[in-house]
C-alpha cells in the first residue's frame, strides 16, 4: 500500500503504528524519507517533514502556504489514545489542521505528526483551495512574514525561506496579470508569438 503515489519502499523499522501496532516501513519520495504503516497506510512524519513534503508536492505551488503548519502546536488539542512511535509511548494529541475538517495527531514531545491514510492528500487539496481563494492582501501579508523569517530566522532554513518568498511573489505576479486585462492579452499574444517563431 503506497502512502504517497510514487513513494519507494526502503525497509522495515522498529517503530510501531499508533493505530494498529504494526511495524512501520520506511519510504522515500522527493529525495526525502518518512515512515508509513503497511497495514493501515498511515504516515509518521518527524518534525518539519510535513512542511517538506508539502513544499515538494504539486510542483512546489504550495511552498508559500505555511501558516497552518506553523500553528499546529498553537491549536487547541484533545488527548488521543494513540501512542507516539518515537517518544517512549507518550500519547499523541489530536488537532484540527487549519480551518479544515482534517484531524491530525502530533506529539508534544518530539513534534512528530501522524496522518491517517489519505490525510496527506486531503491536506494538499485543502491548501490548494486556500491558494486559489487567497486575495492579493493575503499574499502580500505572507511575503512580509516570510521576509521577517528570512531576517530573524524561522523554522525553515534560509534557502527554503527564499523559495517561499519566490513562490509568494509568483502568486502576487499572477494577481497583477489577471487584474490588468491589457497586460494579460499582451503576455498571451507574446507567448503565442514565441511559439509561432519556434515552429518556423
Amino acid at each position: 500500500m503506497e502512502p504517497i503515489k510514487g513513494a519507494k519502499h526502503l525497509k522495515s523499522t522498529e517503530d510501531k503504528c499508533p493505530v494498529d501496532g504494526t511495524r512501520l516501513d520506511r519510504y522515500s519520495i522527493f529525495s526525502m524519507e518518512f515512515e508509513s504503516c503497511p497495514k493501515c497506510g498511515g504516515m509518521w512524519l518527524v518534525k518539519d517533514e510535513l512542511r517538506k513534503l508539502k513544499n515538494k508536492a504539486l510542483e512546489g505551488r504550495l511552498h508559500w502556504l505555511n501558516d497552518e503548519i506553523d500553528n499546529i502546536e498553537k491549536t487547541a488539542a484533545v488527548p488521543s489514545e494513540r501512542a507516539c512511535p518515537k517518544s517512549d509511548g507518550g500519547k499523541l494529541l489530536s488537532v484540527v489542521f487549519g480551518k479544515s475538517s482534517i484531524v491530525i495527531d502530533w506529539c508534544p514531545k518530539c513534534h512528530g505528526i501522524w496522518l491517517d491514510r489519505t490525510e496527506f492528500d486531503s491536506i494538499l487539496e485543502y491548501l490548494n483551495t486556500e491558494a486559489a481563494n487567497a486575495t492579493r492582501k493575503d499574499v502580500e501579508k505572507q511575503i512580509v512574514q516570510d521576509l521577517k523569517k528570512l531576517w530573524k530566522g524561522g523554522p525553515e532554513g534560509r534557502a527554503a525561506e527564499v523559495t517561499d518568498i519566490a513562490a509568494a511573489v509568483m502568486a502576487l505576479a499572477n494577481f497583477t496579470v489577471f487584474e490588468h486585462p491589457a497586460l494579460f492579452r499582451f503576455l498571451t499574444n507574446t507567448a503565442a508569438g514565441g511559439r509561432g517563431v519556434g515552429m518556423d
